[in-house]
Formats: C-alpha cells, sequence, structure tokens
C-alpha cells in the first residue's frame, strides 16, 4: 500500500513537473512579446520625438492627450500606441490556440475490450518495425527526428488506457524517449507528424504510417481474441513444455518421459529401467 502511495505520489509530480514546464513556456513566450512590443513602442516614440525636434521644438515635450481617449487612457503615456497592443493580444491568442491544439489529445481506439489480452510485442513485429524504421529512433522532435538507434518498442496509443498489440500501434525509440513518452496518451499533434514523417523513411507498408491503436479485424470480428497471439520462440518454448513428466506405476515417483524411455517396468527401487536392457527382477535371478 505503501509503495502503490509512493508510486502515485511520483506519478502526480511528473504531471505537475510537465504543467509547470507548459506554464514557464507560455509565461517565457508572454515576456517575450512584451519586451518586443515594448521595444517597438519606444523606437517609435523615438523617432517621433527626433522628427518633432528638428521641426518644432517647442512642441517636444507637449503630454496633451485629447479629451475624447476616456480617464481610462489619461492614466497612460502619451507615447502608447494602442495598435501595438492590438497587435499583440492577437498574436497571444494565436500562441494560445496553437498550444490547445497542440496539446489536443488522441481519441480512444474503438476497440472491444477495455486491454487487449496480448501485452508484449512479437519478435516478429519487433524485428518488422526496425526494418521499416531503418532502426533509427521515430521521436520526433522540435528540430526533426531522433538520430539515436532503436533499443525498445512500446504500444503508440498506451496498451493500459485501450491501445493494441499489433502493428498499427508500434513504434520504435531509444530509452530516452521511450522513457518520456512513458504512459502519456499521445497528441493528435504529434500522430500526424509521425505519420507524416514515416512518408520519408517508412518500408513497412502504407497502412501503418498513421498509427491508429486499433486491432486489426477488430470492427468486424470478435472471434479473434479467443486464439492467443503469441511469438515464435514462445511458441517453442510453449511445444517444450509439453513434454511434461508423467505419472508411471513406480511407487508413486515422478518419471520423466523422455524419447527412448517408453516401456519401463521398474525395479525394486522404482527407478525406470535403461534402454536395451532386462528389467532387473531377470538380472538378479529373482
Amino acid at each position: 500500500m505503501v509503495l502503490r502511495r509512493l508510486g502515485a505520489f511520483a506519478d502526480r509530480l511528473v504531471r505537475l513537473e510537465g504543467r509547470a514546464r507548459a506554464v514557464a513556456w507560455a509565461l517565457g513566450v508572454l515576456s517575450s512579446l512584451g519586451v518586443t512590443g515594448g521595444a517597438v513602442g519606444l523606437a517609435v516614440h523615438v523617432r517621433r520625438a527626433g522628427e518633432t525636434a528638428a521641426s518644432a521644438p517647442e512642441y517636444v515635450t507637449d503630454q496633451t492627450i485629447p479629451a475624447d481617449t476616456g480617464a481610462t487612457r489619461a492614466t497612460l503615456p502619451a507615447w502608447v500606441d494602442w495598435t501595438i497592443i492590438r497587435w499583440a493580444a492577437v498574436a497571444l491568442l494565436i500562441l494560445v490556440g496553437i498550444r490547445i491544439i497542440a496539446r489536443w489529445p488522441m481519441r480512444r481506439p474503438d476497440n472491444h475490450w477495455d486491454r487487449d489480452p496480448r501485452r508484449l510485442f512479437s519478435d516478429t513485429d519487433k524485428r518488422w518495425c526496425y526494418g521499416a524504421a531503418g532502426g533509427r529512433c521515430e521521436w520526433r522532435g522540435p528540430f526533426g527526428r531522433c538520430h539515436n538507434a532503436i533499443r525498445e518498442f512500446d504500444h503508440w496509443y498506451p496498451w493500459a488506457k485501450g491501445g493494441a498489440t499489433s502493428r498499427t500501434n508500434l513504434v520504435g525509440l531509444c530509452r530516452k524517449h521511450n522513457r518520456r513518452k512513458s504512459d502519456k496518451v499521445p497528441t493528435v499533434w504529434a500522430t500526424r507528424r509521425l505519420a507524416r514523417a514515416r512518408r520519408r523513411y517508412w518500408t513497412g507498408g502504407d497502412g501503418y504510417l498513421r498509427p491508429t491503436g486499433i486491432a486489426p479485424g477488430n470492427e468486424h470480428d470478435d472471434t479473434w481474441m479467443e486464439a492467443p497471439h503469441e511469438s515464435e520462440q514462445t511458441a517453442e518454448r510453449r511445444a517444450g513444455r509439453d513434454r511434461r513428466p508423467v505419472q508411471h506405476d513406480t511407487g508413486g515417483r515422478r518419471v520423466a518421459a523422455r524419447p527412448g524411455h517408453e516401456g519401463r517396468t521398474g525395479g525394486r527401487d522404482g527407478r525406470p529401467d535403461r534402454t536395451g536392457r532386462r528389467p532387473r527382477r531377470e538380472r538378479d535371478g529373482a
């Protein structure tokens, strides 16, 4: 219970850190706009003052404000240009809109289960994704694609939130970006960027350019869930485990059913006889 609470608290800290970064980014943009607008306004004021000083020096210090400006504008300096403020407000609204669009989460895939019965990708799918991506991390940053090699494979839409374990939801990442992605729901913007970038390097077929998280054939067929998906190595290991120890009439002793030991008569100590040898009773003259 304590470990679970600590894990939940750590997840909250990670989310708060992401929000703090977003707020810091927004404040940085606002401060940049404010500094830029102030610098432009000051430059305009200095230019006008210089022109006035050359033509009419007696009006350089004139701070008279027209009567129709109202009480609000009367409290501001005369050099304030409301056009710059309007453009700054429009730019701020545009940036906020871009931020909202960039953070819009991807819609939950329309699958017939809450979680895919199969969580791990098969070795065949991993090799296929590695070859289709050229062995290079598919993470897209502000300055292009990551240059690191693929080290891990993960669900683009998280498995815990309904993403399918199939090639329609597979992405190859380096360790750093896989940890950064973690269990977060991808945004629509990031998904479109990935699909657009894959057109230049993807060799795995156009049907997998855009990861949707929907299992193939899941819309029309529900019986595919009855057949579990497993990799080639898993199937081989499962076939090897089918040769389980069997019970023989040797005093309750479990004897491995290995090839060459099919015919067993058992001795006085309950051990199986070797292949090609007579029973111990005959050898002892019993």
